[in-house]
């Protein structure tokens, strides 16, 4: 048995404007979260139960493994705590009808040797694992990585180290990516249009504005805004300028005579080229890979010529 920790998840790369994150908070000391035992197909999450339905999702090997571990650890709570009725997880169990899991603002301590509390850390770590709308993530890599928004994770720390320092390599390689283009204003145009929603802004601005935008965009930051769904950007730059520049100038083109109206898509979904007339194909890769054949070469040229008209891409 041991001490189990659910530490708040804070994204120390997102600043809340009143100093919460500074102090590894997200939310103001003293307040509380309070959740119940999560349902699952009519009965409770706990990880004491043969017939949870997560069980049918584990291929038969390890549905044997679980289900035996189960039973086992039934055993010796019916034997010890028969009145908490602690494996009966129907929604007629009192038990967790009326349980609350009190998350504070700050770390929360679990010790399995109370089995009131061994009982919650299962019930948190099966939810993390199995409930598909949990709050609690089962790791920090989790709550660090994936595009959902966790208020909390289970805390192993020296699984936490490891993807800290982890998430820091990722980004500091994409600052050093950003270095080698931080001088040349037509790189950093290229480089934003390829990563950043299209727009004629881009172009108004120089070479600090686009270098702000790249950093933004590295941190997660888009138009503004901090987003889940960009917290592995930074590992996206590093891999983007890894990529041939001939490649992301091609698809830069595509993606802004899109914008620009230069290349429609019919009604029967093929993209062609107003002025010519040119069908292209049904999606981006088909265009790609057809306006980049070398028998295509003239195309292309033109079209990227009818871009540069309406605005220059580098």
């Amino acid at each position: 048995m041991a001490t189990i920790t659910v530490k708040p998840y804070v994204d120390k790369s997102e600043d809340d404007g009143i100093g919460l994150v500074g102090l590894g908070l997200n939310s103001f000391p003293g307040t509380k979260k309070i959740f119940q035992v999560p349902i699952k197909n009519g009965r409770y999450l706990t990880g004491f139960d043969e017939h949870a339905s997560y069980l049918s999702t584990l291929d038969e090997k390890e549905k044997a493994k679980e289900i035996k571990k189960i039973k086992e650890k039934c055993k010796e709570l019916d034997s010890l705590y028969k009145h908490l009725a602690i494996c009966d997880c129907s929604l007629e169990n009192d038990f967790y009808r009326k349980m609350n899991i009190e998350l504070s603002s700050d770390n929360n301590y679990y010790d399995t040797n109370n089995i009131l509390d061994e009982v919650k850390v299962s019930i948190i770590r099966t939810g993390a694992k199995y409930s598909g709308d949990s709050y609690i993530a089962a790791s920090f890599e989790e709550a660090s990585t994936s595009n959902k928004d966790y208020f909390y994770y289970l805390s192993d720390p020296e699984l936490d180290i490891i993807s800290e320092v982890s998430n820091k390599k990722k980004r500091n390689n994409a600052y050093k990516a950003l270095g080698t283009i931080e001088d040349s204003i037509s790189d950093l145009r290229l480089y934003s249009k390829f990563l950043l929603r299209p727009s004629k802004g881009l172009n108004s601005l120089n070479s600090d504005g686009l270098y702000a935008k790249l950093d933004d965009f590295i941190n997660g930051v888009v138009d503004g805004q901090t987003s889940g769904d960009f917290k592995e950007n930074h590992e996206v730059f590093t891999k983007t300028l890894k990529k041939d520049k001939q490649e992301i100038l091609a698809r830069v083109v595509i993606k802004y005579a899109l914008y620009l109206n230069i290349i429609r898509q019919r009604a029967d979904k093929e993209f062609t080229f107003v002025k010519t007339g040119n069908e292209l194909g049904k999606t981006p890769t088909e265009m790609y890979d057809y306006l980049t054949n070398l028998k295509n070469s003239e195309l292309y040229e033109q079209i990227k010529k009818e871009v540069n008209a309406e605005m220059a891409i580098m």
